[in-house]
């Protein structure tokens, strides 16, 4: 069992004043050489880095470390099996820790492994028709099937379909929350997210205890696209939360997989195809194709 110290509480108070995006802490980390290193040591690093740790270092008050050991312990006695990983861990999630925006910790509960660095992000609307869900289900089936994990939010809808899809293909997944660790929402899917954790992981970028909020789910899109080697965006409006996860994957020059049965007649859909890295796929063979290489040999590029 994880033990959490007085430099975990650092980390999530030195979260509480940072005063750009929270990939400056990742970065910053980064710096040094271990989580005990940046908490305690005095020295700074050289250029803007350093002036970050000067001014976090300043800012963090005292009563706010003890704040966060308290709710860590709390957090300890609710859920005993809680990890926390920084950048600097081994066991922060590989595709993630290549990505630019990368969060400066994780929150996971479950299990992560290697093999987890081959996933795909299965996306999509809450409200959708019930052949989408269908779709959504069966394609992660035939992926996890083939050793491939799949990555979601947990969300009603998509994501559901596609983390019930990897359970029955025997397959891993792992869920990605819009809210702290110690919370399932929605509170109906508190019986899938048990599934999940018998064959993944729940994962969270913010401090325990954090409702979600307006801002914190675009947030955890980015965090699913990733976490994963490419995004398959089962259905989408032009203006919804589903696109802007595929947009993150572009960003993070991650591919992206568009399911042509339910978005190949949507005009959105068709101009966003003419980018590079996005592909419109049928099956999941062509899903499975794309990921692993075919007869072929027509393997995404992976960044």
């Amino acid at each position: 069992m994880m033990e959490f110290t007085s430099s975990h509480a650092f980390l999530l108070a030195a979260s509480e004043v940072l005063p750009g995006d929270a990939r400056d802490l990742s970065l910053l980390l980064r710096e040094y050489s271990s989580l005990e290193n940046f908490s305690n040591s005095s020295a700074l690093p050289s250029g803007r880095m350093g002036a970050l740790a000067k001014y976090i270092k300043s800012s963090v008050e005292h009563h706010r470390v003890i704040f966060w050991t308290r709710r860590l312990r709390e957090l300890r006695e609710r859920l005993p099996t809680v990890q926390l990983f920084t950048v600097l861990d081994s066991g922060y999630l590989s595709n993630l820790k290549a990505a630019y925006d990368r969060p400066p910790f994780m929150f996971a509960r479950g299990t992560l492994i290697a093999g987890d660095e081959m996933a795909i992000a299965v996306v999509g609307s809450r409200r959708t028709t019930p052949d989408v869900i269908d779709a959504a289900a069966s394609v992660s089936a035939e992926l996890a099937s083939a050793g491939i994990a799949v990555i979601s939010g947990l969300a009603l809808g998509v994501d559901s379909a596609a983390h019930e899809g990897a359970l029955q293909g025997g397959g891993r997944t792992i869920a990605v929350l819009g809210h702290g660790i110690d919370q399932v929402q929605p509170a109906s899917n508190i019986n899938l997210a048990n599934r999940v954790l018998e064959r993944g992981a729940l994962v969270s970028q913010f401090r325990p205890f954090s409702p979600p909020t307006s801002s914190t789910f675009p947030l955890r899109n980015a965090v699913i696209s990733g976490s994963a080697k490419a995004s398959l965006i089962m259905d989408a409006t032009e203006r919804s939360g589903t696109r802007s996860e595929a947009e993150a994957s572009l960003r993070q020059g991650r591919p992206v997989l568009l399911w042509a049965p339910a978005l190949g007649n949507q005009r959105w859909a068709q101009e966003f195809a003419r980018q590079g890295n996005v592909s419109m796929v049928n099956s999941g063979e062509e899903v499975i194709s794309a990921m692993t290489g075919g007869s072929d040999g027509a393997q995404l590029q992976f960044t």
